[in-house]
């Protein structure tokens, strides 16, 4: 986002420090509509900046809705003068309205872009991320992490997880809950520990490398919650049936992050999935019989090509393209 403007002149203009040139830059500045977004970002980091208080962002968002449906409620004016050459309360809360109401618009898109960003990782691209609060997340090959773009307030850290990632989460002195929320229906709720979640179509898994973690999810569209130890290992399949179980080696689960594969004795489908989900790349047995076939091992692989190789070694299989779709067929 560009302006051409500096934000150094924002920031004098709204602490009420700009000169009359600079006053006169701002107002000329904003008649062009096209750069009030970047105005209400720099406001809205000017107010964080210098605020007396943690600003709840949800709550006035909502106190605003609220003031729209009851305009009888509004809050009256402020009482008092403005200095001269000072930025005026009546017009800045103006801008303040207006940056709302461009948050609300659009179904509410200008505001989570405002408050929220987005990590997101192409096919084949594994990348490690410093969150707010000094927690680590590693996001495997097609995923996206959700989270609060001015960090964490003091109530609940949410991120919204979809993908596949591993998180090395850090407890704080205030014992402040941490929570991984994702699109099939469950969520991962932690104090300090290491974890790794899965949430793709087929299906989710949850695997606790340290530490204790708490899973709510739905049976039977009923919440329940299931409390994990190191060595857990949760799967949800696509009919939301969840089965617990023990891993030996559960740092395996999150081998992706060394670019390695870890298979015991996984089925050729299965395989196929996976290319599907970490390369974008389509393939699809010939017979029944060859995605039924299974392979144990672990294996580095950095490309769809190599690991693609590895199951036509194995298998003495072929490939033939159909339309967008790799074959696999017996050599």
């Amino acid at each position: 986002m560009e302006s051409s403007l500096s934000k150094q002149i924002v920031f004098s203009y709204l602490s009420g420090q700009a000169t009359p040139i600079e006053i006169q830059l701002v107002d000329d500045w904003l008649k062009d509509p096209a750069n009030f977004e970047v105005f209400c970002v720099y406001l809205l980091e000017w107010e964080r900046i210098h605020s007396q208080f943690t600003p709840d962002y949800e709550s006035a968002i909502q106190k605003f809705w609220g003031r729209l449906d009851h305009p009888e409620s509004n809050i009256q004016p402020v009482p008092g003068k403005s200095p001269a050459g000072k930025f005026r309360i009546r017009g800045k809360w103006f801008l303040l309205a207006a940056c709302f109401a461009i948050v609300i618009a659009g179904s509410w898109s200008m505001k989570d872009e405002l408050l929220y960003r987005t990590i997101r990782t192409s096919y084949g691209e594994i990348s490690h991320h410093v969150l707010p609060d000094g927690s680590g997340v590693t996001l495997n090959a097609n995923s996206s992490l959700r989270l609060p773009r001015f960090g964490f307030n003091n109530g609940v850290r949410e991120v919204w997880l979809n993908g596949e990632a591993a998180f090395s989460v850090l407890h704080t002195q205030t014992d402040q809950r941490f929570v991984v929320k994702t699109p099939k229906e469950f969520q991962v709720e932690v104090l300090g520990t290491e974890f790794s979640v899965f949430a793709r179509k087929r299906g989710a898994k949850v695997v606790l490398n340290s530490g204790k973690i708490r899973v709510d999810y739905k049976k039977q569209g009923r919440p329940t919650q299931l409390t994990m130890k190191p060595g857990d290992l949760l799967t949800l399949d696509q009919v939301g049936e969840v089965q617990l179980q023990t891993t030996e080696s559960p740092k395996e689960h999150s081998a992706w992050k060394e670019r390695r594969f870890v298979f015991d004795a996984t089925p050729v489908s299965e395989i196929c999935q996976l290319l599907e989900e970490n390369f974008g790349v389509l393939v699809w047995p010939s017979t029944q019989e060859i995605a039924e076939r299974t392979i144990t091992g672990n294996f580095e692989t950095r490309t769809s090509g190599e690991l693609l190789s590895i199951l036509r070694e194995v298998f003495s299989l072929e490939t033939m393209k159909k339309q967008d779709t790799l074959i696999l067929y017996q050599r």
